[in-house]
């Protein structure tokens, strides 16, 4: 029985607990609606607010702060600033009302009271949130009181039939750590728990901000950026959901017992962390774990998702209690789950049982179809609860798809990746675990589809499950045990147990030499991209002294590519790279006489396409003959006055015919005006632009005068960052992506896209440091998923020879997403390497809530990082370390390092 075989049998079992909420009517007409302690109505619908008191008294339909139009049930805030404390802010009994916001409003509620279950904002019906005026707002604020007991429920927002917000709502809900504890907190609730169905309905921006410091929080409590039962959910807008919590379980957005379809169109960002207990000042006799930690989850009968837009799903569990504890990006749990993706998802699951995507299918088929891109990272712990089959029930996997069943009834499960779509996932142990290479061989692998049925033999006709690749996708090969192709195995081993088990994965087959036995290993990252497409010919003579032009036609629109040139001794045998050959012109030399000449032609990293494309001499260099009946070689002059900027030409002669190619050049603050090349009759001969600063001529039958002028750009108006459609003037991050441009630390991802909320890997950083450096020579990284000839190659080896980097053993996972910490640390021991101050004083990450998630290692590269203002905190008072950092982070952090540090 294979380890890895074994470690693919963890169950999960899942149990929601929740109490009902009792919504209390204001009028049983539902013409009146309270808000404070005022009761509204047809005959008193205006009211003011003075510090957080709701009042009648001189509020009229010119002056008011809030208004009730009982005939439309449409409450409108104006301004408004209401509090309350142990009674909702806003109450009422209606089949829907819409609250209508002009300006900036508040609402603070606090509870004191035990065993209730409080809402800022509660209606029994729907609730529809409008801006009446553009850059309206509502900022909702729900706390427990600190020496309060337990409770049953706290929201922000209560629904019993859905929520509609074309608005913009902040939520942010705080208990402190002397509070007791509350079985649910949640930013909004929708529904409730197998009485009533609600739905969510955003095409405004819903940010929650929900956390759970009670220090006597039980391990069967739940926290929730939103909570929807029973009903669909439609984002065309943005939600941004952080939730936190000492003890229990933690999501950012929850559905359970629906079928109806949910669909995204917008921006969904969910970072959510639990402690399982693990938090100073928790009492060790307190029930501990978090055994579900989830930045978006569906439980149900049937479900389907679409993303048609972006997803970015952080989950962190740091429980660490020897139970099965999980961390998981985006979940579907029902009996038959399918997930279609046209849009983008990044997922991140940390250090415990993690599963970037999960897919179950009890009785019914699962799917799960990319024709987007899907990006995925899972860390563990490595941890063992004792209680499954052989040692291994902690799993980092990156998709896991599976089925448990004892009826015996065959089931499909599959994994569907459409033509250009991209997936890329890398699953490895968490950074503070002993022995991190063995934790990655046991307990990692990138993709899992399994089957397990304990009551019998379902006899497939077919396979029961299957990896289905597009023609045009690549599976990458970036180390020993990745890349690797779709593998499908029936594990005859545990027939004996009553269990037939049926395994898909993406790895590798081996073989044992001692024995000749043949054995599979899951790959642990894996990445598939599209095959890049088009064609490229070599224009030129296969001469010594001319130069080769590799000319490509048919690639996508803004890819990036680059050239490496190549000699081999025959036309279909082995070539070899050309040292420092790596533009798309090459001039022959001596040493290629005799030779056939290849150009290959790959995309670059970051560009979303893999393969090559590569076009070779018809053939082999020959030696230009001398004298004798040859042809002539009429002379190539360049005008010697040529100022700011320079023109080199290649060959310095030519016969008639024969392709010369111009390089033109200019200077720092300049650009070329005009160039031009004349015969010996002073007429013009037809120049053609091959980009980079590159032109072609066919040499006519007489000598030729290349002249060339310069003008001086004007830099008054120009902004780097302009040409990027996705790079607002007014995000925080552009300065910072304009130095990053302008120093040449960081370029787009394509033409017009710099994509700023994307993550950067670690080869992209040790890049930019290597960059900032001046590129000196470097030696060989002893890694073994770096590759000699890769594009990162010399920063990699570079920045370990410094000791500014180091891997994972024998690995460095250059395409793994940085993050936060990671890049803390590097830039710490840069900072030492080149004997800049190292010695800030500050506090540095004290006072942050995940502080002790830092892991061992960057603990005192974080506290410089944050002292020197290289790291601010993400938003919940947290400083998320282990968050994938991304482009306009990074970009930001260097600018900061250059102008502050590196002085």
């Amino acid at each position: 029985m294979k380890k890895w075989q074994r470690s693919l049998l963890a169950v999960l079992s899942f149990c929601l607990c929740l109490l009902p909420m009792t919504v209390s009517a204001t009028e049983e007409d539902g013409e009146s609606i309270s808000v404070g302690n005022v009761t509204l109505t047809p005959e008193t619908e205006y009211a003011k607010t003075d510090m957080g008191t709701v009042t009648t008294e001189g509020a009229t339909q010119e002056d008011y702060n809030i208004r009730w139009e009982a005939s439309s049930a449409t409450l409108t805030l104006n301004g408004a600033e209401i509090s309350a404390e142990d009674i909702s802010a806003i109450q009422a009994d209606i089949e829907k009302l819409t609250i209508s916001l002009i300006g900036e409003n508040r609402i603070s509620a606090k509870n004191t009271q035990e065993n209730v279950e409080f809402s800022a904002i509660q209606n029994s019906g729907e609730i529809e949130f409008l801006e009446s005026e553009e850059d309206s707002s509502l900022t909702i604020s729900v706390s427990q009181a600190a020496e309060s007991g337990s409770t049953k429920k706290i929201s922000g927002i209560y629904t019993g039939a859905g929520l509609v917000n074309n608005a913009t709502l902040f939520i942010e809900i705080s208990v402190p750590s002397q509070a007791g504890y509350s079985d649910t907190i949640a930013g909004i609730i929708g529904g409730e728990y197998e009485e009533q169905s609600a739905f969510l309905k955003n095409t405004g921006k819903i940010t929650a901000e929900i956390q759970n410091q009670s220090l006597t929080t039980w391990s069967g409590a739940d926290v929730y950026g939103i909570l929807i039962y029973s009903g669909g959910m439609e984002n065309s807008g943005e939600l941004d959901l952080t939730v936190s919590t000492v003890n229990g379980d933690a999501y950012g957005l929850r559905g359970t017992s629906t079928s109806v379809p949910w669909q995204n169109n917008g921006l969904i960002r969910s970072d959510v962390v639990a402690y399982g207990g693990n938090y100073e000042g928790v009492l060790e006799e307190l029930h501990k774990g978090s055994n579900h930690v989830c930045a978006v989850s569906v439980v149900s009968d049937q479900m389907e998702m679409t993303n048609a837009g972006t997803m970015e799903l952080t989950a962190k569990n740091a429980g660490n209690n020897l139970t099965a504890e999980y961390a998981i990006g985006l979940e579907l749990d029902s009996s038959s789950s399918v997930l279609n993706n046209t849009g983008t998802i990044h997922c991140r699951a940390y250090d415990a049982y993690t599963w970037g995507i999960y897919l179950s299918n009890l009785t019914d088929n699962a799917t799960l179809t990319n024709s987007g891109s899907i990006t995925i990272e899972a860390t563990t712990d490595g941890q063992s609860d004792g209680e499954q089959i052989g040692p291994a029930c902690a799993t980092g996997i990156g998709i896991n798809m599976d089925n448990f069943e004892t009826d015996p009834v065959p089931v499909r499960t599959e994994l569907v990746l459409e033509p250009g779509s991209s997936l890329s996932i890398s699953t490895h142990a968490a950074g503070d675990v002993d022995s991190p290479e063995e934790v990655t061989y046991m307990y990692c692998q990138a993709i899992q589809l399994q089957k397990i049925y304990y009551g019998g033999d379902p006899q497939y006709d077919e396979k029961p499950q299957e990896i289905m690749l597009a023609d045009d996708l690549i599976i990458l090969k970036d180390g020993e045990y990745d890349g690797g192709a779709p593998l499908t195995e029936f594990l005859e081993d545990y027939i004996d147990l009553g269990m037939y088990v049926y395994i898909n994965t993406i790895g590798n087959y081996f073989t044992n030499p001692e024995d000749g036995s043949v054995y599979s290993v899951p790959s642990k990252t894996v990445t598939i991209l599209p095959s890049l497409t088009g064609n490229v010919v070599i224009s030129g003579t296969a001469e010594i002294g001319q130069t080769l032009v590799a000319e490509t036609s048919g690639i996508p629109d803004n890819i990036s590519v680059s050239y490496q040139w190549q000699s081999g001794d025959t036309a279909d045998g082995t070539f070899s790279d050309i040292s420092g050959a790596t533009e798309a012109a090459y001039t022959l030399t001596d040493e290629d006489a005799g030779k056939y000449i290849r150009v290959v032609v790959t995309p670059v990293a970051g560009s979303g396409y893999a393969g090559r494309l590569s076009a070779t001499t018809e053939t082999s260099v020959s030696t230009p003959s001398s004298g004798g009946g040859g042809s002539s070689s009429y002379s190539i002059s360049v005008d010697k006055n040529i100022e700011n900027g320079t023109v080199t030409v290649s060959p310095k002669s030519a016969s008639s015919g024969r392709t010369v190619t111009i390089t033109v050049k200019a200077d720092e603050g300049y650009e070329l005006d005009e160039l031009t090349v004349t015969d010996k009759n002073g007429d013009e001969i037809e120049l053609t632009d091959k980009g980079d600063g590159r032109y072609t001529f066919k040499m006519p039958r007489s000598k030729v005068t290349i002249e060339a002028s310069f003008v001086e750009t004007d830099h008054q108006d120009t902004c780097p960052a302009a040409d990027f459609r996705d790079v607002d003037e007014d995000a925080w991050y552009h300065e910072a992506v304009d130095y990053a441009l302008d120093n040449g630390l960081m370029s787009g991802v394509s033409d017009r896209e710099f994509a700023p909320g994307s993550t950067l890997t670690r080869a992209m950083v040790a890049q930019m440091l290597y960059s900032l450096e001046g590129k000196p020579a470097a030696g060989r990284a002893d890694f073994a998923d770096v590759a000699e000839d890769a594009w990162y190659a010399d920063a990699i080896s570079w920045a370990a020879g410094e000791g500014i980097v180091s891997g994972y053993g024998d690995t460095f996972g250059p395409n793994d997403p940085i993050t936060r910490e990671q890049l803390a640390a590097i830039l710490y021991r840069y900072a030492q390497n080149e004997g800049y101050k190292t010695s800030q004083s500050g506090k540095g990450t004290e006072g942050y809530l995940d502080a002790s998630s830092i892991s061992s290692y960057a603990v005192k590269a974080m506290d410089w990082a944050v002292n020197a203002g290289l790291l601010s905190g993400k938003g919940n008072n947290t400083l998320a370390p282990t968050a994938g950092a991304t482009r306009a982070e990074v970009a930001q952090i260097f600018m900061n390092f250059c102008e502050n540090i590196a002085k």
